[in-house]
């Protein structure tokens, strides 16, 4: 049965429906009982299990529901294909018993536009509504949707604005608040370190060998690892990341001694010491500066880290300098062997020898016996993770001939 609630406090009959409202399981939560087995029950002709002074009601329940829609774009529904579907309660610390999700689809799943755009709905519990709202918080940013626009974001703004906090609620609550609802996020210096992070650890999973001519860590023999990685934000949509203009890119250098020692992450003119540590699922902890913090962290196929935690949601497009090959310098003598004679160390990534791997295109200079490479703007628009593999001495094949042997060939 559904009213009408006036400002007065009054209230009227709207109207009955005799089937499952949408937002059963919400009663579901709060009363430990299971409405479809009661329906099924009374359609056997059995009596319904309790009566009504038999029925107990604890705690506080929110539903979300999770639409194929584009909140940025007035609601409009989205299509595509779900590559990835999935809710990290061991990662997030939540209780199954506390977290629902009712869906239809699952990873791999098409979404048309032939039926409604609802993919699931999310359902909590709480002792309070102040704590069941903060779980239902928590489970979105552990729902993990990809490949297809949806609101889960705009949940979470939603679930975390305070007015909602503070049930100042009317039908007119997204046009009351558009303003807040839909500001764009500012992303800090925090939020770039953590990202970077999670593409260094990324990076350092990605040795197809022992050969350290396969590292993409920023491994370098005698000297220590150091890195460059470029950051951008970018919308909601994973599908579209777009690269954006070179002025929207921050830069973040990355330096360490050892894989066992913290990096040192510089950023602009801040220097932050900063470690990652996977807990489960996509849950990670990340420690900046000796403060740590818990967050849900994953990143996609097209290279956008997406962090979530009680605080919302940020998304960065990861991207590297790109690989180019040096220019020989001035007076004859090619990067790669300035930096093998100086051992000097460098901008950007190195290869074992102390020469430059991953440099980009830029002017070479000689500064303390040491060739540095001084990058252009880098207009973020390839991902670091498919880098071409460097050939290394051990990877030149050499051509016998009669009299001798040919000098090393690529």
């Amino acid at each position: 049965m559904e009213f009408l609630l006036d400002v007065d406090g009054s209230f009227f009959f709207m109207e009955m429906n005799t089937r499952l409202q949408v937002e059963h399981p919400v009663t579901e939560m709060i009363t430990g009982q299971d409405l479809v087995e009661w329906q099924l029950r009374v359609a056997m002709g059995e009596r319904l299990p309790l009566a009504q002074d038999e029925l107990t009601i604890t705690g506080h329940s929110f539903e979300a529901r999770l639409y194929a829609e584009d909140p940025e774009q007035d609601f409009l529904p989205a299509t595509g294909t779900l590559t990835r579907f999935a809710l990290d309660l061991e990662g997030a610390g939540l209780d199954a018993d506390k977290v629902r999700l009712d869906s239809g689809v699952e990873s791999g799943d098409v979404v048309s536009m032939h039926y409604d755009p609802m993919l699931a709905k999310l359902i909590v519990h709480g002792a309070d509504r102040d704590q069941a709202l903060a779980t239902l918080n928590r489970a979105l940013a552990a729902l993990d949707v990809q490949g297809v626009v949806t609101n889960r974001a705009f949940l979470q703004r939603l679930a975390t604005h305070p007015a909602f906090k503070g049930c100042e609620l009317d039908t007119r609550f997204i046009e009351k608040h558009e303003e807040s609802l839909f500001a764009p996020r500012e992303i800090t210096t925090e939020a770039y370190a953590s990202a970077a992070l999670i593409g260094l650890k990324q990076l350092s999973r990605e040795c197809e060998s022992d050969s350290p001519w396969d590292r993409h860590d920023g491994f370098r023999l005698n000297a220590p690892h150091t890195i460059r990685l470029a950051l951008c934000a970018t919308g909601h949509d994973l599908s579209r990341a777009q690269a954006p203009d070179a002025e929207d890119v921050v830069i973040v250098e990355g330096r360490r001694e050892s894989a066992a020692d913290p990096w040192q992450l510089v950023i602009g003119d801040e220097t932050l010491t900063a470690r990652i540590q996977h807990l489960e699922g996509d849950a990670v902890a990340v420690t900046l500066n000796g403060h740590r913090r818990r967050l849900q962290a994953r990143l996609a196929d097209n290279g956008v880290v997406v962090m979530a935690d009680a605080a919302g949601e940020t998304r960065l497009l990861l991207a590297a300098h790109r690989r180019h090959r040096p220019r020989p310098a001035r007076g004859g003598i090619h990067p790669h062997r300035a930096h093998a004679r100086h051992r000097g160390g460098a901008a950007g990534g190195a290869g074992p020898d102390g020469g430059e791997r991953h440099a980009a295109d830029g002017h070479g200079s000689h500064e303390d016996g040491a060739h540095h490479v001084r990058p252009r703007r880098w207009p973020c628009g390839e991902l670091p993770l498919r880098r071409r593999r460097h050939r290394g001495p051990g990877r030149r094949a050499a051509r016998i001939r009669r009299g001798g042997v040919e000098g090393p060939t690529r």
